[in-house]
């Protein structure tokens, strides 16, 4: 995939692009996660396309990156993943995490698979300390 990254970094304030690369270099460390939690307001989800933008610049043709989204409720997830959906030429999904091992959700093999899940339809959620299977 040749996806140039530079012209979404651009756009986004110093604090987010600071965020943007410390992130990055943590996932060049060898970090695995990354939370980024802020103020209502402040920009995570800007942050959050400038590292899809910079995942998918960093994709081999027959690469692909499965961006998955944890949001509290389907509307807001819909909504922001049209705006982490940067490619604007792939599918997105709001969906339920049972759905994507059944062979129903359809996922591309190479480039960027959008998903999000919520808890309510993809996570039990009870009082409980939880329990391992």
């Amino acid at each position: 995939m040749s996806f140039d990254p530079q012209p979404l970094l651009a756009g986004l304030k110093p604090f987010q692009r600071a965020t943007v690369d410390y992130a990055m270099s943590r996932f060049d460390a060898g970090v695995s996660r990354f939370l980024v939690a802020d103020e209502v307001g402040l920009g995570k989800t800007r942050v959050a396309q400038g590292v899809v933008a910079h995942v998918l610049s960093r994709l081999a043709p027959e690469e692909r990156a499965d961006i998955v989204y944890v949001c509290s409720n389907g509307a807001i997830a819909r909504q922001n993943l049209r705006l982490l959906n940067i490619l604007q030429e792939t599918e997105v999904r709001a969906t339920r995490l049972s759905l994507l091992c059944d062979g129903s959700t359809k996922l591309r093999t190479d480039g960027a698979n959008f998903i999000a899940l919520t808890p309510g339809t993809s996570f039990r959620q009870g009082r409980g300390p939880g329990a391992r299977s």
